[in-house]
């Protein structure tokens, strides 16, 4: 008896079709994924952030224990800003130690900074900031000064105004936000000597070897008469994505580094309801202008739709893009006496 076996030819392994099929399920479900992976992933980023401004306002209170006063938002021109000041209540006594706050920023070892990474932004693309020690060459001698390295993705809030002309002037409205400058009161240089001075903190930027030899600081809570809990004390600044000039967060000879303002000056106009200086929130990541004003004097973030905070209180908050302008205005100041809508 013969038998006759059968062969199969046919195979067990997928059709082109159904290959096809395949590919094109899992690009549909990666593509609905992605987006919630992203979220996700910012998310992180902001609380990291969060946790970035927690840090800075819990130091800002500890400062406030120990001086009776929130940190300064900089010793003048040239000098320690507010960031040096917080180094010893942020567990950074390493780099703290190395400064002297009696000598200008450009007096300083190059490891009295460095960039830290609780001053930066995990949600702010790096791009080519580097924040490079700067330099200064002044008339009266000392060569070519470099200072200390490391930029700052954070701003301390100053309100609306400055010091005005004259600087030895004080006037409860000069830096009207939580930060304030220092009051010198002993300055000791190669001319004049040691002298006895009553201003804001300030030199006339020719000596190198100038110090301050002795200062108040001047943003005590019991003048913050809108509330702690109503007033910003440290933001995320706006710096363009793209920017070459950002410059490290120690150095007070350069504001745009380390401050910013939020809010309006000046008077409004009664038909456009514009005031004649605004300070609003920049809501694009890349701008170099925004409503009217450079980029370095606003706060800014690369959050979708927010910008973080951290108020006098030691609390943090992110601040919607779209927040009413009056509101904002009056989170800057520390006792305008107005009432704070809701944010």
């Amino acid at each position: 008896m013969n038998v006759v076996r059968r062969s199969s030819r046919h195979s067990a392994g997928f059709t082109l079709v159904e290959l096809l099929v395949v590919i094109a399920i899992i690009g549909v479900l990666v593509a609905l994924l992605l987006p919630a992976v992203q979220a996700a992933r910012e998310a992180a980023r902001r609380i990291s952030c969060s946790n970035n401004l927690k840090q800075m306002g819990l130091a800002s209170q500890n400062f406030h224990d120990v001086h009776l006063s929130l940190p300064p938002i900089d010793m003048g021109d040239c000098w320690a800003p507010w960031a040096v000041f917080l180094m010893p209540h942020m567990e950074l006594q390493n780099y703290y130690q190395n400064w002297n706050l009696k000598k200008r920023y450009y007096n300083q070892p190059a490891n009295a900074g460095g960039q830290l990474k609780v001053h930066m932004c995990p949600s702010r693309p790096k791009g080519i900031r580097t924040g490079n020690g700067q330099a200064r060459t002044f008339p009266l001698g000392g060569g070519n000064l470099v200072g200390p390295p490391g930029y700052s993705d954070y701003a301390g809030c100053q309100g609306t105004t400055d010091h005005q002309v004259p600087g030895i002037s004080y006037h409860d409205d000069h830096f009207n936000g939580a930060l304030r400058r220092v009051w010198e009161t002993l300055h000791q240089d190669s001319t004049a000597g040691l002298v006895s001075l009553g201003r804001w903190g300030n030199a006339n930027q020719q000596d190198p070897e100038e110090t301050y030899e002795a200062w108040n600081y001047m943003a005590n809570l019991r003048y913050m008469t809108d509330g702690t809990s109503h007033t910003f004390l440290i933001g995320e600044q706006h710096v363009p994505v793209k920017s070459v000039v950002s410059g490290p967060v120690w150095n007070g000879d350069l504001q745009s580094q380390y401050r910013r303002f939020a809010g309006h000056k000046g008077t409004q106009d009664p038909t456009t309801g514009r005031w004649t200086i605004e300070y609003r929130l920049c809501s694009d990541p890349n701008a170099t202008a925004f409503q009217g004003q450079s980029w370095d004097l606003l706060f800014g973030s690369s959050h979708s739709s927010v910008c973080q905070f951290v108020f006098a209180d030691g609390s943090v908050h992110a601040i919607s893009n779209n927040i009413d302008f009056e509101t904002y205005h009056r989170l800057s100041l520390r006792s305008d006496g107005l009432p704070v809508g809701d944010f």
